[in-house]
């Protein structure tokens, strides 16, 4: 059985996959030739980083729907698998509540109507009143359908240090 904190922890990680494009012009991708629609492409989805993570820290559940596809699975550092229902309703619990969220090293790689975004994140979140910080390395695939941009898989692993 999943544990609540687990559902927590996975749906900030969802989230920090979101983050900022400041730190766009120092990444790897931004700095090889792409093809104009792969460049589209990259800018859209780091800005939906962006406004996704501003949307973990006001708790804005439409927003956060809107992003996950429906279909999305999200696999957790203890290798729990978890759907999008489960993030938005863990999200919705007075006990939980990210309180910061940094990015760093995002990676935005297109392939046509697809994408990987890679990035490790370091997530304070306050569980049942207790904040606990985690550095995680996450993965995330996503899908262009119906002419958005929505993700559909994601992996984090706890970075130990």
């Amino acid at each position: 059985m999943t544990k609540p904190w687990t559902i927590v922890f996975a749906g900030l990680l969802i989230m920090s996959l979101y983050i900022a494009p400041a730190w766009a012009s120092d990444t790897p991708s931004s700095k090889s030739e792409k093809s104009p629609a792969s460049s589209k492409a990259e800018q859209e989805i780091r800005a939906l980083l962006s406004r996704w993570i501003e949307a973990l820290v006001k708790n804005d559940l439409d927003f956060r729907g809107q992003i996950m596809a429906d279909d999305e699975t999200f696999t957790t550092y203890d290798g729990a698998v978890i759907t999008k229902s489960h993030i938005l309703e863990a999200a919705k619990s007075s006990n939980y509540a990210i309180e910061a969220l940094s990015p760093e090293n995002i990676t935005v790689r297109v392939y046509g109507d697809a994408a990987v975004v890679n990035l490790r994140a370091s997530i304070t979140e306050r569980i049942n009143g207790k904040s606990l910080t985690n550095l995680a390395q996450v993965t995330q695939t996503w899908i262009k359908r119906n002419s958005r941009w929505q993700v559909v898989a994601e992996h984090a692993t706890r970075v130990v240090q």
